[in-house]
Parts: structure tokens; C-alpha cells; sequence
């Protein structure tokens, strides 16, 4: 590969870790690109187009392109996090959704991103939002709508209205209809605001999470939490953060 594309990496225990992952607990991988620090800049819908192509070349099916140009060799991601400034998200609504849905459904390839509560997010504009899977929107980090905010009920509401079908142009199945995940800190440094309205026992997430899956917002998917392993060692009563948030989404 280094030969082939010098500043392109083979992950030989990813490939491995992805397909085990895979076929052993039937989760999906999504690749995340974009957001905090990165360089990536879409000039026109040309770079656009080309982007999505070389997404869907490099980490789809095997077979588009030379194996060895395939970062995580056999295995195929399940589908793509996209956070990106507002030109280039309004760019990759026309095209990475279409490389993704129509040559890609045999697939299932998936499209996710990740705005602010703050509705609506300039970063993240309505016609990509639209288009994508799921939309895990961060309501921590933003004194005006996170979780324990004045505004959280209103951004709930918001959020769960403009991604309903009919609002706006979406895709062509109902089975595709997106769904919203409330995103919550899964550790205290991550969002000392939203974190400390959940209160001092871990079982807040549990009773937040009860109280969002009974609040009958017909395209709620669930609860988002940041991150995994922080929230795998954030331990009380024997459960960890992670756990007690999936046993609140039951009413």
C-alpha cells in the first residue's frame, strides 16, 4: 500500500477487530470523519462527488479498488459519521447520500452525524440531516439546551419535529427514517454541566432515559453517549454508565 498510495495505512488488527466485531455481536461500524481539528475542505460539488466515490471505493465492498488500497483490507464499514463545516455538509448531502443509498443498499451502508442541540445547527444543515440515519445530537457542551438547560425540553421538541418526515424532503423508504439520539456525557470531565444535572447517582441517566423513551417522540432512536470506554469505567451499583442508561430505555 505504501508503495501504491504512500499516505495511506493498512490496519491489519482493525480488519480483524471490525469483522469479529461484526459477525459476533451484530453491531455496526461507522467510520467517523470530519469534525474538532480536521483539514478537510470540499471546494466545489466536483471534490464532493469525487470524495464520496473514494469513500465508497475505499471502505465499501472489496473489489472497487486494488485490495491493498483498502485501508482495513476485506472487511466493509457499515456506513459513514460525517461532521462537517456548513458548505461542505450542503456539498456532501447532494452526493455521499446518493453513493451511500442507491449503490450502496444492498449493503445497508449507513449515514450518520452529530450537531449541537442548538436548533437549527449551522454546521450541520436540514437537507443532510435529512438524508442521514441517525442524528446524535449533543445536548451537553451548550448552556442554552443541554441536558439540566432551560431550553432542553424546547430543543427535544425541536429536534424530533424538523426530522419528521414531511418536514422536508427525505429518503425514499419509510424504513429509512431518521432517527435523533439524545447525546450525553458518559463521564463527569466531559460535561460537568449536563453530567451533574443527571445528579450523583449514575441511575439519573436511567431515569433521563425512561423518561425520553415514554415521552411518545415518535422518531427518538435512543441515547448517545461520549464517549465508550469512559463510560465502561464510570461504575456504580455494579453497573457501569452504559448499562444504566440501557436499562432506563425500557417504560
Amino acid at each position: 500500500m505504501s508503495f501504491l498510495a504512500p499516505r495511506l495505512a493498512y490496519y491489519a488488527t482493525l480488519e480483524s477487530e471490525i469483522k469479529a466485531f461484526q459477525a459476533r455481536y451484530g453491531k455496526k461500524v461507522l467510520l467517523g470523519l470530519g469534525g474538532a481539528g480536521s483539514n478537510l475542505g470540499l471546494g466545489s460539488d466536483a471534490e464532493s462527488l469525487n470524495f464520496a466515490n473514494t469513500l465508497w471505493a475505499l471502505f465499501g465492498p472489496p473489489g472497487l479498488v486494488n485490495h491493498d488500497l483498502q485501508p482495513f483490507g476485506s472487511a466493509t464499514l457499515d456506513g459513514f459519521d460525517l461532521i462537517r463545516r456548513p458548505a461542505d455538509a450542503l456539498r456532501l448531502a447532494r452526493h455521499a447520500p446518493a453513493r451511500a443509498l442507491l449503490h450502496g443498499r444492498e449493503q445497508g451502508l449507513l449515514l450518520s452525524t452529530a450537531p449541537s442541540c442548538s436548533f437549527p445547527d449551522p454546521s450541520t444543515p436540514l437537507v443532510y440531516l435529512l438524508q442521514a440515519n441517525f442524528v446524535w445530537v449533543r445536548f451537553f457542551n451548550n448552556a442554552a439546551c443541554e441536558i439540566g438547560a432551560d431550553g432542553f425540553a424546547d430543543a427535544l421538541r425541536s429536534w424530533s419535529e424538523a426530522l419528521e418526515p414531511g418536514v422536508a424532503p427525505q429518503r425514499d423508504s419509510s424504513a429509512l427514517r431518521t432517527r435523533f439520539f439524545v447525546g450525553a456525557p458518559s463521564w463527569a470531565d466531559a460535561a460537568p454541566a449536563a453530567y451533574g444535572a443527571l445528579g450523583a447517582q449514575l441511575k439519573g441517566l436511567a431515569v433521563l432515559a425512561q423518561q425520553l423513551k415514554c415521552a411518545g417522540f415518535p422518531n427518538l432512536g435512543g441515547l448517545m453517549l461520549w464517549d465508550g470506554p469512559e463510560g465502561q469505567q464510570n461504575v456504580q451499583g455494579g453497573l457501569n454508565i452504559l448499562a444504566w442508561a440501557k436499562r432506563g430505555l425500557w417504560c
